[in-house]
């Protein structure tokens, strides 16, 4: 049986402040999103 890890928060984070605290390897994904972003 698979386990998935419980989130105990969530939010919302400017793209500067989501670089600092995102899994450097998901940093891929900020920017695909910065590419879209006004």
């Amino acid at each position: 049986e698979q386990e998935f890890p419980e989130l105990d928060r969530v939010a919302w984070f400017s793209l500067a402040r989501a670089r600092e605290v995102i899994v450097k390897a998901q940093a891929t994904f900020l920017d695909r999103l910065a590419e879209h972003s006004p």
